[in-house]
């Protein structure tokens, strides 16, 4: 049975915001280590080892999937999966 008084789900389009403070940032530090990992597994492909980009890459896209991670929470971890083996 259906509870009325539930809310319901937000659209897709928008972001599912954390229920407290300590999952906002469970949310952000696996996103932020995350994207360390993503980022050094990219940053010699596309910039080489000579590159000042190969440690500046890796900081930005931890801060990027650290705020998508905290901001959409499972949908951003839906998306990539889909993303990346599809």
């Amino acid at each position: 049975m259906v509870n009325p008084s539930a809310a319901p789900d937000p659209p897709l389009g928008f972001p599912n915001p954390p229920q407290s403070r300590f999952e906002f940032w469970v949310r952000f530090g696996c996103g932020f280590l995350f994207g360390i990992l993503l980022g050094f597994y990219w940053s010699p492909v596309l910039f080489g080892y000579t590159s000042r980009w190969w440690w500046g890459f890796p900081m930005v896209s931890a801060f990027v999937c650290a705020i998508l991670a905290a901001k959409f929470g499972d949908r951003f971890w839906t998306w990539f999966r889909v993303w990346w083996y599809d």
